[in-house]
């Protein structure tokens, strides 16, 4: 089994512009119009664009960190400062630093840890987690009953990942989460 996420925001209504649990249309955002059930073929005025449920801050593709790129390596340390020459040894030690517009760039390898994405970035200002350039960085927790990339933050892109091996699904998003990208996921034998 191979799947393959290229692209799309998961998260709550309101990134799309639809009126949140209290009914309210989130500031910023433009209410989306409901179709009045009387009428047969509803068109949008001609100056709206349709709903294409993406978050209008974000460009297609996440965008680029604005702040702290940190790294992480299978040959670094959870004592180096996360920096391209001295990165982090695991996902967890990273989760520590990270802010809102930082990334997380992942050197080549296979890392048998998950990743437990815990922490938020913000609308504006989201957390990134990728691999480094021209790396390819596979997640593989070697059949360990649980997902190799768990998120539960919110505000968040993550993109160009490999995950293989999960016996449950590859990549678990928590109901609490919201403002997910997902871009270029490689999914095999799970």
């Amino acid at each position: 089994l191979i799947l393959l996420l290229t692209g799309g925001l998961i998260g709550s209504s309101a990134l799309a512009g639809k009126p949140d649990k209290t009914g309210k249309t989130p500031p910023g955002k433009t209410k989306v119009q409901e179709p009045d059930p009387g009428t047969e073929d509803p068109t949008p005025p001609p100056s709206e664009e349709p709903d294409s449920g993406g978050d209008a801050t974000l460009p297609d593709d996440g965008g680029t960190p604005t702040g702290t790129i940190y790294y992480v390596s299978n040959n670094g340390s959870d004592t180096a400062p996360g920096t391209y020459d001295k990165p982090f040894r695991t996902f967890a030690q990273a989760m520590n630093f990270l802010r809102p517009g930082d990334g997380l760039q992942v050197f080549s390898g296979t890392y048998r840890e998950r990743l437990d994405i815990t922490i938020s970035g913000t609308a504006n200002a989201p957390i990134f987690f990728e691999p480094a350039p021209n790396n390819v960085v596979v997640i593989d927790e070697n059949y360990i009953a649980r997902q190799n990339i768990r998120i539960k933050g919110s505000h968040l892109v993550i993109r160009g990942f490999r995950t293989s091996g999960s016996p449950l699904s590859s990549v678990e998003i928590r109901p609490e989460a919201t403002g997910i990208l997902l871009y270029g996921l490689v999914v095999t034998n799970a």
